[in-house]
């Protein structure tokens, strides 16, 4: 079940809570520890440098899985992304690193990315944040973004997840305008929510069921 969200749903998808404290969806005050408080020390955070014309989008799903599940599904890099639309072929490079390719169509023009993907934020089995770089190849400009994704752990087994898309500096992108590319981004949201919830279904089937 797909729940979109304007405001992201995810009390710091921008920024990081400080002193423990992060704005709640209706501006209330959500008094938890912060992020840096909960990452353990082998944990390196790294915040995603955001342009003004950084544009995000995001929505939410409840999952008939548990979050075990869920989590795992999501730390395996080259299969949860192959949910991402155009994204193929992702790699492991390191621990923490990733490589793959990025098809994408800005209006009648397709483009093609080699993009590399940091593992930049794990905090199991509740927050995972990855940030991708690649090379415009019209342009020769750096395009950045960034996938920040939120487990919570419902009843009967059950996980809400929220996940939230920014692109932080867009490129070529950019000439699609604001809308558009918000647009783009939630239908691409939209689309990994329903093939994570399909992948998670299908893994949950009995052998002899497939």
């Amino acid at each position: 079940m797909l729940v979109p969200s304007g405001s992201c749903g995810i009390a710091i998808a921008l920024e990081p809570a400080h002193n423990g404290i992060a704005a709640g969806r209706n501006g209330s005050v959500d008094r938890r520890p912060s992020i840096r408080e909960r990452v353990t020390r082998s944990t390196r955070v790294t915040e995603p440098v955001r342009s003004e014309h950084a544009v995000t989008a995001c929505s939410e799903a409840v999952l008939l899985a548990p979050r075990a599940a869920v989590w795992q599904f999501l730390l395996d890099i080259p299969r949860s992304t192959r949910c991402l639309p155009g994204v193929h072929d992702v790699e492991q490079v390191d621990e923490r690193t990733y490589r793959g390719t990025v098809r994408f169509r800005a209006g009648f023009l397709p483009l093609t990315f080699q993009a590399t993907v940091e593992l930049s934020e794990l905090v199991p089995p509740e927050r995972i944040r990855l940030a991708a770089r690649a090379i415009d190849p019209l342009t020769g400009e750096e395009v950045t973004a960034s996938a920040l994704a939120e487990l919570s752990e419902l009843e009967e087994s059950r996980t809400l997840l929220r996940y939230a898309f920014t692109v932080e500096n867009p490129g070529l992108l950019g000439g699609l305008g604001r809308r558009m590319l918000e647009e783009v981004n939630r239908r691409m949201i939209q689309q990994f929510l329903q093939c994570v919830e399909r992948e998670l279904v299908a893994a949950d089937k009995p052998s002899s069921d497939r």
